[in-house]
């Protein structure tokens, strides 16, 4: 290895390594999502294959896997959930950014307990289709195994998004405005030319995850999304329209101007016999809730409760005394918390905190 190439792989090894201090501090009180150790292992493989990124301004690289840990999503190319990319600023010169693929933001969505399923859909000019406003599924027909000729060209993208009360949340944009989208890439060349169908769904996602029910890491990953719009000039990888598991959740109430969930204003109580009548997950929206047996919630969401409770100077004994017969882990006698019981706790804690 020559001394210049020797001193630019200990350039961005060095910004690699000056993250984890930050990393750390902001990665251990959400629960270590992801660790130091793996996405740094994840950003040399990514960096040293690419002659591109390691051209790469220094503090961009440091700062993009600080990103990594503020939203909570490995760069484990396997997992297609965020990628370091390459992207040319014309001030700066070649930076490395943060690129969320929209699995990313489902997951982030659904991991809050605010959103059970997400997905994205092309209509082509020769598809029967009626919108039918936000809130109700649009009518759309189509043969999957038709070609983009026998269908014709995209005159639209929408996205579908089931709250855990059952109501499903519709965004739809039309082709007009995602030129206008698209314009803001200055690239020649790149994901809107290789890769078009998916960066339009990734469009309506985006618009759409700013009416979900909001979460800091929800906030954060479209603050990095929107950080670098102008000079998108990579793919995050083939992505596909993906449905999450179908779950049954505790009911909730919308805003319908927002589509968001409206917190309580007091302290969340023990759950009473009157609130255990669930919503229902079948295809029909809007439909009457029927009594069913609530998805618990998931061992990712756990971990970010109890480690939210040690920084609050709080216990998981506390939170059992405050929620009469529910746990975060099996126990005998006890119920375990509900996948829609994540922004309650996350409310209690921030209430009762010692700390």
């Amino acid at each position: 290895m020559s001394a210049v190439a020797g001193t630019a792989v200990q350039t961005w090894a060095q910004a690699i390594a000056e993250a984890e201090r930050k990393f750390t501090e902001i990665a251990v009180p959400d629960g270590n999502l992801v660790t130091f150790q793996r996405e740094a292992m994840f950003a040399m493989q990514r960096i040293g294959a690419d002659a591109t990124m390691q051209k790469c301004e220094y503090n961009s690289v440091r700062n993009s896997l600080i990103n990594v840990a503020a939203v909570g999503l490995t760069l484990n190319p396997a997992m297609r959930l965020a990628y370091l990319v390459p992207r040319n600023d014309r001030d700066k010169g070649m930076l490395c950014c943060l690129d969320i693929s929209y699995i990313g933001l489902v997951k982030i969505a659904t991991d809050s307990g605010g959103v059970r399923a997400v997905s994205a859909t092309i209509v082509r000019k020769n598809d029967p289709f009626v919108f039918r406003g936000a809130f109700e599924k649009p009518d759309h027909a189509y043969d999957p195994f038709a070609t983009a000729e026998q269908r014709g060209p995209i005159i639209g993208v929408y996205s579908t998004a089931l709250l855990p009360n059952g109501t499903t949340q519709i965004d739809a944009i039309g082709m007009e405005e995602i030129a206008k989208i698209r314009t803001m890439s200055k690239a020649k060349s790149g994901p809107w030319f290789d890769w078009e169908e998916e960066m339009i769904k990734k469009s309506v996602l985006k618009r759409a995850s700013k009416l979900w029910p909001r979460t800091e890491r929800l906030s954060q990953a479209e603050q990095i999304l929107n950080e670098h719009q102008g000079n998108e000039k990579t793919i995050d990888g083939s992505a596909e329209v993906i449905q999450m598991p179908q779950s049954k959740s505790r009911p909730v109430t919308i805003d319908a101007s927002t589509g968001e969930i409206i917190e309580p204003k007091s302290a969340p109580a023990a759950p009473s016999a009157s609130s255990s009548s669930e919503s229902s997950s079948g295809a029909a929206v809007g439909g009457a809730a029927a009594d069913a047996v609530p998805q618990p919630m998931k061992p990712s969401q756990a971990n970010i409760i109890r480690a939210k409770l040690k920084n609050a100077a709080l216990t998981e004994v506390d939170l059992e005394a405050a929620f009469q017969g529910k746990s975060l882990e099996p126990k005998a006698g006890k119920e375990l918390f509900a996948f829609g019981e994540f922004a309650a706790l996350v409310e209690w804690i921030s209430k009762n905190a010692k700390g």
